[in-house]
């Protein structure tokens, strides 16, 4: 059992840690960087044109290089089956973030975090891009104070 307690627990910590990748990505790589690096060039065009999102070949890299490096990190910190499940958690949650991401540009919000994510997230585009970078969790920016 503290086997599966542990894999659960990596899991989770990965997801969290994903949280924290996703706020540090958007706003130092992506915004700090002004266009001198691809995720930056790639975002500044999403930020351009709203409905313009990276093609699918640019985000299955990404993942790969996350996992690239987030894995072998891990594992030499940890064990392999730890480090697989971090990993798992990590880019399971990236996957997930991506498509929250879009769907707040394209649906209608359903419910209150659908209706948070939409007013925060267009304020980061519309209001200020150097705020509220965490697209689906205020607790970065909170903490960073850079939420509005």
């Amino acid at each position: 059992m503290t086997i599966l307690g542990s894999r659960v627990a990596a899991v989770l910590v990965g997801a969290a840690t994903w949280t924290a990748t996703e706020y540090g990505l958007h706003r130092f790589v992506m915004h700090e960087m002004r266009g001198r690096a691809l995720p930056s060039v790639e975002h500044l065009k999403h930020h351009a044109d709203v409905a313009y999102f990276s093609p699918a070949s640019k985000k299955i890299a990404s993942a790969a290089v996350t996992t690239a490096v987030a894995y072998p990190v891990t594992a030499a910190v940890t064990n392999r089956r730890w480090a697989t499940a971090f990993t798992v958690g990590l880019i399971a949650t990236y996957f997930g973030y991506e498509v929250a991401h879009r769907r707040t540009h394209t649906h209608p919000p359903r419910g209150p975090y659908g209706r948070w994510s939409r007013r925060s997230h267009m304020h980061h585009h519309f209001g200020a891009p150097m705020r509220n970078c965490g697209v689906t969790t205020p607790v970065w920016d909170r903490l960073c104070g850079t939420y509005d």
